[in-house]
């Protein structure tokens, strides 16, 4: 179908601006050789922008974009189409010499077959006796089962590049060859006693991982997640200001225990039960997907050549996100403040970039403990 929309922009004594925009959609089946069926759905989009003078002289300018949509999940078997093997409902095809689906370069492991539990055995029980927080985000779920460096394989033989390498960890490769070396010395000689008594390597590793740190920091306390990681940044930021409210980031993810969930902002990550009492959320200075900013913003992500507005060295997107902590300070707490806590880069629900005028802020910046929000 084709919709167009005719409107009229301006209308003076000596020229009249008229755009016209029409869009149309074009469902084409391809049948590639290998008797693949490909659905390919295109939107063509048609800008027309027509100028007119008193003396009827008109100008037309045009622009076409179009933007095609692969439906199926067949990239593996998709390779550059020659014509003879296209049809299509009345638009010509795309042609391009590089394929679409290019091979991934060779590796030099070849894993043994896969001789894990069935596939819809694995899915019964991931569906009846296993329950994660988060979600596969697929209908059909991959089952993998082999690692090496930056190679994944599942279980049914197909090899992947992994771009992913965990969700909210950092990964440095699958079956590295010096982590290997590093467990199995370990393991060898000594894999678990009780924290009562010491061991050399627990405090070889604190002591490297405190040099990392920025100053004053040099204390290392080992939990298991970053759960109780925030959990523990509460406590401590509670008993040592001796206040109990803090300030989080709507949209943010800080963990899944009862304590933590006050901080993480987002709605399907909580359960309907009391928690996160004192933990108040303010918005997110996102300048690109937020209210204030967008694509003209000098510090969007997507920022290019464009002019922004906003002053040398300041940003006004950034400002009134600041002043919408400001409101929260002054309606929503009490007169102390244990804690802001805030990621510069903050990436569930999506990847958002926090201006360099709003993290840290001068302005929030306390000379002396402790906290006071209206001294702002």
């Amino acid at each position: 179908p084709t919709h167009t929309h005719t409107h009229t922009l301006l209308h003076t004594h000596t020229h009249s601006y008229t755009l016209t925009h029409s869009l149309t959609h074009t469902l084409t089946h391809t049948l590639l050789p290998s008797q693949t069926h490909i659905l390919s759905l295109c939107h063509t989009l048609t800008l027309s922008l027509i100028v007119t003078h008193t003396r009827s002289v008109s100008v037309c300018l045009s622009l076409r974009v179009e933007m095609w949509l692969r439906l199926g999940s067949v990239w593996r078997s998709v390779a550059a189409v020659p014509r003879d093997h296209i049809r299509s409902a009345g638009i010509a095809p795309v042609h391009t010499e590089v394929p679409e689906a290019p091979d991934l370069p060779p590796c030099d492991v070849t894993p043994e077959p896969y001789q894990g539990l069935a596939y819809e055995q694995v899915l019964a029980i991931r569906r009846e006796q296993l329950r994660h927080l988060g979600l596969t985000f697929y209908r059909e779920p991959l089952l993998m089962y082999r690692g090496h460096r930056q190679w994944l394989w599942a279980a049914d033989g197909s090899r992947f590049l992994d771009f992913f390498g965990g969700i909210v960890t950092v990964s440095v490769g699958h079956s590295h060859p010096r982590v290997l070396e590093a467990m199995r010395r370990q393991t060898e000689t000594l894999a678990h006693t009780t924290s009562i008594y010491m061991t050399s390597a627990v405090h070889q590793y604190v002591q490297r991982l405190s040099r990392l740190f920025p100053q004053p920091l040099s204390v290392v306390f080992l939990v298991n997640s970053g759960s109780e990681a925030n959990d523990l940044a509460m406590l401590l930021a509670r008993v040592h200001t001796g206040n109990f409210d803090l300030i989080t980031l709507r949209g943010g993810y800080h963990g899944g225990v009862s304590s933590t969930m006050g901080l993480t902002s987002i709605g399907s990550w909580k359960f309907n039960v009391a928690h996160g009492f004192g933990c108040h959320a303010t918005m997110c200075p996102d300048v690109y997907r937020g209210p204030w900013g967008g694509s003209h913003c000098r510090d969007s992500p997507i920022q290019a050549l464009r002019q922004c507005t906003c002053p040398p060295g300041g940003c006004e997107a950034g400002d009134r996100y600041v002043e919408d902590l400001r409101d929260v300070l002054q309606c929503s707490v009490s007169k102390h403040l244990a804690a802001i806590i805030a990621e510069p880069i903050q990436v569930p629900p999506h990847p958002s970039l926090s201006p360099p005028s709003a993290l840290p802020h001068p302005s929030l910046t306390p000379s002396t403990p402790p906290f006071h929000p209206h001294s702002l």
